[in-house]
């Protein structure tokens, strides 16, 4: 099978990379498809191709040969100043990364969506479902979320002129090794340097990357066109993840716990003193504010068509604080 991928190179796109090698997939048929070519990639030997997923005639000659493609390429970023951007490559490129695969003749694209465009609240119950309503109401406000549901519902929308089937895949919040931007671990990286000056009073979802990347693998042949597939493993408020990553590290806890207003509050005030200072927030507005909601989702279509199963939650802790730890990075911090 010859297989492209947009956003290859990142921490889920390494992880996929890495999980059909270990099945036996040939490195030269892996694609990966992107603006810029990606060192970590080398040592498994896939090819790699320059172009951006902005661009409809690169990518139908990169798709041209391709049995299946995953579109995985996002941009992380919580500043209001990136919308545009956000909007450009979420929407603008999944809705050119569809067509490109469907002028190529690509039979199936697998989607990375987010568990963030439905599993979101205020409140830890009712726990939303993932073929519940979207979560536009909350996540809307942020360029982030507001691009990934645009996004997710251009891929979710029926075919009607081609015979190409959409698979979406919802991942919640990614964990484990291998993740050197930061994109996914940097929360777990600020509680270990104790850059967390307080508990959060909302919660998570969290999965192994290295799990999801087998649903990823598995959704090649398996999944339903036109509805959402989470993957995700566990909901724990921060509170108990916190709890968890400070038995694990042997690092403290923060003792503070304010109300979720003045903890957002307190960031809105703190983070543009810190930056007339030269210096990056503890804690920006947009993040505080995020983490007082509830990120939890419920749903099994991924176990019952993917044969999705999740690993014991210390272990992916214990393994993304190992990781975390071994890097230059963190040791020249520590």
């Amino acid at each position: 099978m010859r297989i492209a991928l947009t956003g290859g190179g990142g921490f889920l796109g390494r992880a996929l990379c890495s999980a059909w090698i270990a099945r036996g997939a040939r490195p030269s048929d892996l694609l990966v498809v992107s603006r810029k070519r990606h060192p970590l990639l080398d040592p498994l030997g896939v090819r790699h191709v320059a172009a951006s997923v902005c661009d409809p005639d690169a990518l139908a000659g990169a798709f041209r040969d391709a049995d299946l493609v995953y579109h995985l390429a996002g941009l992380v970023s919580r500043a209001p100043g990136d919308a545009d951007r956000l909007q450009q490559v979420h929407v603008t490129g999944t809705r050119v990364v569809l067509e490109a695969a469907a002028t190529a003749g690509v039979p199936r694209v697998v989607y990375a969506s987010s568990l963030g465009t439905f599993g979101c609240a205020r409140r830890a119950t009712p726990i939303p479902h993932e073929d519940g309503p979207d979560a536009e109401p909350l996540v809307g406000q942020w360029a982030y979320y507001r691009t990934k549901l645009e996004a997710e519902r251009i891929a979710l929308a029926p075919r009607l002129h081609d015979d190409l089937r959409v698979i979406v895949l919802n991942p919640s919040l990614l964990l484990g090794p291998g993740d050197v931007d930061g994109s996914s671990t940097n929360d777990v990286r600020d509680f270990l340097q104790g850059r967390l000056p307080a508990v959060a009073r909302g919660g998570v979802n969290i999965v192994d990357v290295r799990d999801a990347a087998e649903a990823f693998v598995q959704a090649a042949s398996g999944g339903e066109p036109g509805v959402r597939h989470l993957i995700g493993a566990a909901n724990l408020t921060v509170s108990d993840l916190m709890s968890r990553l400070s038995r694990l590290s042997g690092c403290p806890k923060p003792k503070l716990s304010p109300p979720a207003s003045l903890q957002v509050l307190a960031s809105a005030c703190a983070a543009p003193v810190a930056r007339l200072l030269g210096k990056e927030p503890l804690i920006d507005p947009e993040t505080a504010a995020m983490a007082q909601l509830f990120w939890y989702a419920e749903g099994r279509r991924a176990q019952r068509d993917l044969g999705f199963q999740a690993r014991e939650l210390d272990q992916t802790l214990r393994d993304t604080i190992r990781d975390l730890r071994s890097t230059p990075e963190y040791q020249s911090t520590a």
